[in-house]
């Protein structure tokens, strides 16, 4: 369950990040703007430093989410479809654990061959577990397009669309107030 949920978490993770990541224009000013912004500086007039200009995207990100209507009937759903959700993680590690059980693997062992995969090293396996692991990786990964749906499933079924979804949980995560109203709701 824990993997799965893990999952999620970084599924979620990695849409906040890919959401809120914009694309700096990294052309050369003109040469104009730079004479322009030297004269400015040799008069004292202020010019925002790289900082600065950082915290001024940073607060226009926070802003966007701040002001994103959200209300509680959107989070009621929100905690409906994420409890649902973990049910499905449940699911989903038992599957796992029935699949990588067929192959003579234990649940953890199986993880954490994946993970040292993952992270490029190698575990010191023999050929005949190698290979369980290949194949049991061949199955886990054969079901994984099928209990996304499921997920997905129960994100529409709570009355969200995932992109709606997404932005709730972006929303509890960036948004203090949206987040004390989360903790609220969800007790």
């Amino acid at each position: 369950m824990k993997s799965i949920v893990m999952s999620a978490a970084f599924l979620l993770l990695f849409l906040f990040f890919a959401a809120c990541t914009s694309v700096k224009d990294t052309r050369r000013p003109s040469p104009e703007k730079e004479y322009t912004d030297l004269f400015r500086e040799e008069e004292n007039k202020e010019v925002p430093d790289a900082e600065q200009k950082r915290q001024e995207a940073d607060d226009e990100i926070a802003k966007e989410y701040e002001e994103t209507d959200i209300t509680d009937e959107d989070i009621k759903k929100y905690i409906e479809a994420s409890r649902n959700i973990q049910k499905v993680a449940v699911e989903i590690d038992e599957k796992i654990d029935e699949i990588v059980g067929q192959y003579g693997l234990e649940l953890e062992r199986f993880k954490e061959i994946r993970e040292a995969k993952y992270q490029g090293r190698d575990m010191e396996l023999d050929d005949e577990k190698r290979e369980m692991f290949k194949i049991a990786q061949r199955d886990v990964e054969e079901i994984q397009p099928e209990l996304h749906k499921k997920q997905e499933r129960k994100i529409k079924d709570a009355g969200l669309d995932f992109q709606r979804f997404q932005e709730i949980s972006i929303s509890v995560q960036q948004n203090p107030a949206v987040r004390q109203r989360y903790i609220e709701l969800a007790k």
